[in-house]
């Protein structure tokens, strides 16, 4: 509502996001070539790896994924809160 010519942005942002996340081709790839923290950073990596541990080999995930990924998705979760509070009042005038 706010920002309508990102529109197009977001759409680029999550397929280089997507492809930033090991998805299609296995972790070890990106790590073998030195650059596994860049997948500490992104926090869809822990996710996907939860996902693989869960399903593939039928194990819990480790806390230390577990615990990175509930504070990043609560932090997130309060900052779209906090945003939504605030602007909720312009929606009908911006709809």
């Amino acid at each position: 509502l706010f920002w309508r010519d990102t529109y197009h942005l977001v759409g680029v942002l999550l397929t280089v996001w997507m492809f930033g996340t090991p998805i299609f081709y296995p972790a070890h790839m990106v790590e073998s070539q030195g650059m596994g923290w860049m997948l500490m950073l992104n926090p869809m990596y822990w996710f996907v790896e939860m996902f693989r541990q869960v399903t593939l080999f039928g194990i819990w995930p480790s806390p230390g994924y577990i615990v990175p990924f509930a504070l990043v998705a609560a932090f997130t979760f309060w900052i779209g809160m906090r945003f939504f509070r605030r602007h909720e009042p312009s929606f009908p005038d911006l709809l």
